[in-house]
């Protein structure tokens, strides 16, 4: 009885979870090194979020507000001329029309296209 009380002792402090079952945590590294002291990351970041806020319906708009861009600004060491000329371009790219065969919306594809788009590319080199 001894053996089988301590058996279920363990078995049951081995089981308890530190955190509910459909909790994920995640460790985020601090920012540093190459790609978060990278200028050039930041503003095609921001070029990414500028579009996908300009492509969403308003209603959307509200939901997915939640900062990313001004953390991009903030942290920046570009003056507000350069996003300002991000904003163009995220501009005209978010009027261009991305549906799927079944004419489904494509707004985060398209915004991935012109985060790796050579228009963007373009003017990074020039600011």
């Amino acid at each position: 009885m001894k053996y089988f009380s301590l058996f279920f002792l363990c078995l049951f402090a081995c089981n308890e979870p530190s955190a509910p079952a459909n909790t994920l945590t995640l460790t985020i590294p601090e920012a540093s090194g190459p790609v978060a002291d990278d200028e050039r990351t930041r503003l095609r970041n921001a070029a990414f979020c500028m579009c996908a806020g300009q492509s969403f319906p308003d209603s959307v708009k509200q939901v997915i507000n939640e900062g990313s861009l001004g953390g991009y600004i903030e942290l920046s060491e570009s003056g507000l001329d350069a996003f300002e000329a991000i904003r163009e371009l995220a501009q005209a790219f978010a009027k261009i029309e991305y549906t799927s065969k079944n004419g489904y919306d494509l707004t985060y594809m398209k915004c991935l296209d012109f985060y790796n788009s050579p228009q963007l590319d373009s003017l990074l080199n020039e600011l």
